[in-house]
């Protein structure tokens, strides 16, 4: 009897024995997912950042670049009676349509 308990724990202490070094390698795995995912949330954060920059460097390109087109235009009385011109064609155009 006493050596049939003995053998039943052993193998009860052997099942804990792989429980435990697969749940440590189990562990270890999570610890390399969570690793990757720092890194590739780290990525993810400046790639918006970089495209926030790009739009607004678009945007303050667009600006100047419309802003030195059209600030001549503005002060040139001939070029505001044809843009009202034009704005009515195009106004009619749109409305033929």
């Amino acid at each position: 009897m006493v050596v049939l308990l003995a053998v039943l724990f052993g193998l009860v202490i052997a099942t804990l024995q792989r429980i435990d070094r697969h749940a440590a390698r189990t562990h270890t795995a999570g610890k390399q997912i969570a690793q990757n995912t720092v890194g590739l949330w780290a990525l993810d954060q400046m790639n918006r950042d970089l495209v926030a920059i790009r739009g607004a460097a678009r945007g303050a390109e667009h600006a100047r670049t419309s802003n030195a087109v059209i600030d001549p235009l503005r002060r040139c009385p001939e070029s505001r009676r044809l843009a009202g011109r034009f704005r009515a064609r195009r106004q009619q155009e749109l409305l033929a349509c």
